[in-house]
């Protein structure tokens, strides 16, 4: 997804493109969902990022991951 500025309390909603790297690179290409939302300003003017990560990349890459606070 192209960069985009994620304004506090804003929700981003893209397809993401999956690559695993176990050696060699190998590009599942887009699937799954990322959900991105903006927080709050935290020290240095940097903005926090939550959302989650649903991954269905066929039998590659399953999985979910949800997560707040981050930079």
């Amino acid at each position: 997804m192209p960069p985009q500025r994620l304004d506090a309390f804003r929700e981003i909603r893209a397809t993401p493109r999956v690559a695993i790297q176990n050696g060699a690179a190998v590009d599942l290409g887009a699937c799954g969902s990322l959900t991105l939302r903006g927080e709050g300003y935290h020290g240095d003017g940097r903005r926090a990022a939550s959302g989650h990560l649903t991954l269905t990349c066929g039998e590659s890459a399953k999985g979910e991951l949800e997560f707040s606070g981050c930079f």
